[in-house]
């Protein structure tokens, strides 16, 4: 009999105490790149598992990151005992749609966690069209943009588009679609057909400004899978297929990505009834959750954008909403973004970037 492959002792991070907070288990997936944590009493029981999905669920619902971990975590999990054979193991991950698997002793003590990618061949590559919008004119950036299109300023040796079509490749997609205008051509000279990235690219020329998401109705034929769209000026370390798989599973039109963002009021801030004081709250926090610029959205919607006009996103998801209430998912972005789109925030990444020496995130 053949033991399960276990990876808890290449990643010890994975396994997280009941008073662990939320924050240890987002910093515990992007270290480890698993989407996976487990939790465990003060004697090594199993509790619960926290996936990625359960996360940004969690988040939605306005769990903060320094919240238990247990407000987040799946009570129920499926686990398989660690004393069974590879055979039953690689039966249960067919059987279920998991990505991992707590391995348990006979007194439900966490000693290992197995993974599917160890046991069935997982295919990484997708078949969906990424479409990046790279046709503004950056007047937010200029004079930096004077004579160089934004996603074409760079970092280091790369421009923050290449950045980008890198990471999605990397991701599994090959299949990429420009939609350009501004200065189009040394997008076009840069990237020509994509090969030297491995990838198929193409691309959709605005004859005059189509919005953030109308040049879409320049595609044809019609894509048969939904499409990823991405603005040109924003760098993450966003798991792109996790996002599309939660937009298959929601059975949603469209999906919008939303990172979460913070600020605070620098005043005390004072709440009133008429001439009367009801309270003072010293330099209240906010928190909002804020559009990141990633979308995917179903074929059909396509025919929505014809004839020919000039569109942006927001317009495009009001649509949605008014043909069906519940047409927009939300996916939380857990991982690190940044916007480039205007001085203060290229600055920021440029920093980043320098003190890092990677492409910002």
């Amino acid at each position: 009999m053949t033991k399960p492959i276990d990876i808890l002792r290449e990643y010890p991070r994975l396994l997280l105490r009941r008073n662990a907070k939320v924050r240890e288990a987002l910093e515990s997936m992007t270290e480890t790149r698993q989407g996976f944590s487990v939790v465990v009493d003060d004697e090594g029981r199993l509790l619960g598992v926290v996936t990625d999905p359960d996360l940004r669920r969690a988040l939605l619902r306005g769990v903060g990151v320094e919240s238990p971990v247990c407000e987040a975590m799946n009570p129920n999990p499926v686990s398989a005992p660690a004393d069974g054979d590879e055979a039953s193991l690689t039966a249960l991950f067919r059987q279920h749609a998991y990505s991992h698997v707590p391995l348990v002793d006979a007194q439900r003590k966490v000693v290992g966690i197995a993974r599917l990618v160890d046991r069935i061949a997982v295919k990484r590559t997708r078949e969906n069209q990424v479409i990046l919008m790279a046709g503004g004119t950056g007047k937010r950036l200029l004079p930096l943009t004077k004579n160089t299109p934004k996603p074409m300023l760079r970092f280091g040796d790369k421009p923050v588009l290449e950045i980008l079509l890198e990471r999605l490749a990397d991701s599994g997609f090959r299949r990429f679609t420009i939609s350009v205008n501004y200065l189009a051509d040394q997008i076009r000279s840069h990237f020509k057909d994509g090969s030297r990235w491995g990838v198929e690219l193409d691309y959709l020329q605005e004859d005059r400004p189509l919005g953030t998401v109308g040049s879409l109705g320049l595609l044809s034929p019609t894509p048969q899978h939904p499409l990823l769209v991405v603005n040109g000026d924003v760098l993450t370390s966003l798991d792109f297929q996790a996002m599309l798989d939660f937009h298959e599973r929601e059975r949603a039109l469209a999906t919008l990505c939303v990172k979460q963002h913070e600020f605070q009021i620098p005043y005390g801030v004072v709440e009133i009834d008429e001439s009367r004081v009801q309270s003072i709250v010293e330099k209240p926090k906010h928190r909002s959750f804020v559009n990141a610029g990633i979308y995917v959205i179903e074929p059909a919607i396509l025919e929505w954008l014809k004839p020919l006009r000039e569109l942006d996103m927001p317009d495009l998801l009001r649509l949605v909403r008014e043909r069906r209430s519940d047409g927009v998912a939300c996916f939380p972005l857990r991982e690190d973004w940044i916007d480039i789109g205007d001085m203060t925030q290229f600055l920021r990444a440029s920093r980043e970037f320098e003190r890092g020496g990677d492409a910002p995130t």
